[in-house]
């Protein structure tokens, strides 16, 4: 299980929004988090072909797995590095530590 604090520093670090986060009853352990990810979609606008930039919402569960909004279609693609964000910070806090 990982805290809010986690779970905000990995969704900016891949680009994604928060929109709800989910709270276990009496810790900070976080239990479900909902956002956005924007996604390049190819369009055709009067016969040519643009990139635009869709945003769509996915949820994440307490260990960073990505689902869809609605449905239990899992999104692989969309998973958070919650790990390697924790061993970042550990490492940030012994460099602190060694000056």
């Amino acid at each position: 299980m990982h805290t809010k604090d986690i779970f905000e520093q990995t969704m900016l670090s891949c680009g994604y929004v928060i929109d709800k986060i989910m709270q276990y009853e009496d810790s900070q352990e976080v239990r479900k988090v909902e956002g956005r990810v924007k996604i390049p979609k190819k369009v055709t606008i009067f016969g040519n072909r643009q990139t635009v930039i869709e945003e769509k919402k996915f949820r994440w569960d307490a260990v960073g797995r990505c689902f869809s909004l609605r449905s239990n279609t899992r999104q692989r693609r969309y998973d958070l590095p919650l790990q390697t964000i924790v061993e970042f910070n550990k490492l940030k806090e012994t460099e602190k530590e060694m000056l």
